[in-house]
């Protein structure tokens, strides 16, 4: 089967021009691989192995930075739960003394008087 054959309809000189402009886009398509293949080799070229040694010794120090902020985060976090507590044992401490004084009478709460221990 003849190549022409396929082409019903298109006169001899379309169907080079067809090819033409399918070898001019292959052409295109090479060099842009070659480029880019190029581009890539200059990158990597110039990072070289000693950049990518610096890259993973700052990964390094920045998981470590990263530790240290979780547990000051959780120190503070400790600190804060400690805090809330011991204020919800002095409120605690109070209402238990402000119950002594009001033992006995017909207060109402608004009417009570926070005095300390």
């Amino acid at each position: 089967m003849n190549p022409e054959e396929l082409w019903t309809g298109i006169t001899p000189e379309e169907v080079e021009a067809i090819r033409e402009a399918a070898r001019i886009w292959a052409e295109r398509v090479r060099i842009a691989y070659e480029e880019a293949a190029e581009a890539i080799s200059r990158i990597l070229s110039v990072l070289g192995t000693s950049d990518l040694e610096a890259l993973d010794d700052l990964q390094e120090e920045i998981e470590k930075e990263l530790r240290a902020k979780q547990r000051k985060q959780a120190r503070e976090w400790e600190k804060a739960q400690a805090e809330r507590r011991s204020s919800a044992a002095r409120f605690a401490q109070y209402r238990r003394q402000e119950l002594k004084w009001t033992a006995g009478r017909r207060v109402r709460p608004r009417q009570r008087e926070y005095k300390p221990p």
